[in-house]
């Protein structure tokens, strides 16, 4: 479902078009619908249609003094578009406010941190100069949902790509950072599927080895805020929705419920261990199962 459009582009006939077939054909975690609709990208990379939005944008500023931004102006940049299973935003690579810009070369600000993506997306450079970019890949039988510092990083490629060009990255295996050298103010289209994994990589460039993991979904954050002030507050009446919990499909929820039922409940924390050892996490799986083994 189309979210939101932006005012921005919403008299864009081509944009328009691009968005609503992209919302008909992309489903859920189904890279092959994503790469189906990224075919089409070629018909919005076309300069005049970006200085339609970009005039479209700024006249909004100048003509209406309380206007704040809403859903389109963010920290990080513009969102053109927000569906369920995809999102289009523009925006410069020298906007660190939150969290890592992917795309952005290592800085010594951030560490020389090299970010994974969550989902494959679709790039474009929007500014005049061509740029390069760093390719690197994490063996596709990697489980990105279960962190392993062991995992090093594997450099791919290197490829200097001209403007208005697209650029795949097949993520969450595949992803890619600008170079130092060529890290400018540079505009940036990012079209990427909804993320297929609960968390994105952190790798330290000077070892090549992963340094942390970071939530990617602001649902399972809030979710997660949510059982602790629950188990903080010791609201055990919530014990229903916690037990239901244990189905939802992000790991971290599943097993944060877990220890807040077991902390209110021994009867319902002894159920809800038996119905997660056969759990599809192996984090979980593991644990439950030694927990299961002890109380034998």
């Amino acid at each position: 479902m189309l979210a939101h459009i932006t005012y921005a582009v919403s008299t864009i006939k081509e944009f328009v078009e691009f968005f609503e077939k992209a919302d008909a054909t992309i489903k859920s975690n189904d890279k092959d619908t994503f790469w189906r609709a990224a075919a089409d990208i070629d018909a919005i990379l076309k300069p005049d249609l970006w200085r339609q939005f970009y005039n479209n944008a700024i006249e909004k500023l100048q003509s209406d003094p309380l206007y704040n931004g809403g859903r389109d102006w963010q920290v990080y940049g513009f969102t053109l578009c927000e569906a369920t299973n995809f999102s289009l935003t523009v925006r410069s690579t020298l906007q660190h406010n939150i969290g890592r810009n992917v795309v952005d070369g290592p800085t010594d600000d951030d560490l020389n941190i090299i970010s994974t993506r969550a989902a494959p997306a679709v790039l474009s450079i929007l500014s005049r100069q061509p740029r390069e970019f760093v390719f690197y890949s994490i063996p596709p039988h990697v489980n990105l949902d279960v962190f392993d510092p062991d995992v090093p990083l594997q450099e791919s490629r290197r490829q200097v790509i001209a403007p208005w060009q697209p650029i795949r990255i097949d993520g969450p295996h595949e992803f890619a950072e600008m170079t130092p050298d060529f890290q400018s103010d540079t505009c940036l289209l990012d079209f990427s599927m909804k993320p297929m994994i609960s968390q994105r990589w952190e790798f330290d460039a000077r070892s090549g080895f992963a340094a942390a993991a970071v939530l990617v979904s602001t649902e399972t954050s809030t979710i997660l805020s949510i059982i602790e002030e629950i188990k903080r507050a010791g609201y055990v009446s919530a014990l229903p929705e916690l037990l239901d919990l244990g189905n939802h499909p992000d790991f971290n929820i599943r097993w944060n419920a877990l220890r807040c039922v077991a902390a209110f409940d021994t009867d319902a924390g002894h159920k809800m261990l038996v119905n997660l050892q056969d759990d599809p996490h192996p984090l979980i799986r593991n644990s439950v199962r030694q927990m299961l083994a002890g109380m034998q």
